[in-house]
């Protein structure tokens, strides 16, 4: 059902199980709802919430003596891919090679491919994208080896991700598109909304990039921006907060390069919005590194504002995201001194 998109459904019965794990002190499965909670958590964008149900499975764990190794391993997995979003980069490396050490020990090609996937999402964060995409091609020949097609086309569009940002528009659209006909075959929502954002992403990288003429250019941009507005519908449906905040920023950036200048300040602000909806519902005493990567946003709000000859409107906007990173920053000062 989570995977459908269908989260309140699924919540509810995961926490009519744990209570049932719970009455009969079976720990183990009280913690692995957990896990799958907090999965629900993070997809819709509650990073802060998410993590805390990790600690509170791990805790769990802990407390009552749960010798569980396969079950820990996941747990770190999961937990490494939540403080991505934060801070907290080299954590989650660590977290990472542990669970990928552990399912290599027990010769589970399933876990380690999926183990590998997230220690490359660890490695692009901190800088190492040469090892992370070694990581993500050892992952896919696990999966492609084992006939596991939901987890290799899941891994093929993490490539084009990283194709994005260092490699050929072309090839990363290409990729994303074979992920995206996967998932929509199989009806996998949040997975085909993610696909759609990277063909978006790569086809607005092709356009800036080449030197294509103008009206092969004005195609590319309309199929990107319909495309968009598409996914934009879905995200929205399904609460899909992070995604909704990157297709406005996207449709922003397309409106700018085709010189729509209010109607990319408008979608600005609307992705802005986004953000600091986002933002609230964060621990307070964490510092999540996904602003860092929201932090585009600000900065084209802010160009924007300059060219427009907007100075104190630009102004503005520097000093909401200046405001937003004291805020978190003061807040984890505060907690580590109470400790």
């Amino acid at each position: 059902l989570s995977l459908l998109g269908q989260f309140e459904e699924a919540s509810h019965l995961l926490q009519e199980t744990q209570h049932g794990y719970r009455t009969l002190e079976q720990w183990g499965g009280v913690a692995k709802i957990d896990l799958h909670l907090a999965e629900i958590d993070y997809v819709q964008g509650y990073y802060g919430s998410a993590l805390d149900r990790y600690y509170h499975a791990w805790d769990t764990l802990r407390h009552n003596h749960v010798d569980n190794e396969m079950l820990l391993a996941e747990l770190k997995l999961r937990m490494s891919e939540c403080l991505v979003k934060f801070s907290r980069a080299e954590e989650a490396c660590r977290l990472a090679i542990e669970a990928v050490t552990i399912y290599r020990r027990r010769g589970v090609s399933l876990d380690t491919g999926e183990a590998l996937r997230q220690y490359a999402k660890t490695l692009i964060d901190v800088g190492r994208a040469e090892e992370a995409v070694a990581a993500l091609n050892e992952a896919w020949i696990l999966f492609h080896q084992g006939g596991f097609e939901h987890y290799a086309s899941d891994t093929i569009l993490h490539r084009a991700e990283l194709l994005v940002e260092t490699g050929p528009a072309a090839e990363a659209y290409t990729q994303a598109y074979a992920a995206n006909q996967f998932f929509e075959a199989h009806r996998l929502v949040s997975h085909t909304v993610r696909a759609r954002l990277v063909m978006v992403s790569a086809l607005l990288k092709s356009v800036q990039q080449s030197a294509e003429d103008q009206i092969t250019q004005a195609d590319l941009l309309q199929k990107a921006e319909v495309l968009c507005k598409q996914t934009l519908a879905q995200a929205r449906q399904r609460n899909l907060q992070e995604q909704v905040y990157k297709c406005h920023h996207l449709l922003g950036r397309l409106a700018a390069f085709q010189g729509k200048m209010s109607q990319a300040a408008w979608r600005y602000q609307a992705a802005i919005a986004q953000i600091e909806r986002m933002l609230d519902d964060l621990a307070y005493d964490l510092s999540p590194s996904f602003l860092r990567t929201a932090g585009t946003v600000y900065e084209d709000m802010i160009a924007l504002c300059l060219q427009q000859a907007q100075a104190e409107r630009a102004f503005s906007y520097l000093e909401r995201a200046r405001s937003t990173a004291l805020r978190q920053y003061l807040h984890q000062a505060k907690a580590t001194h109470g400790k």
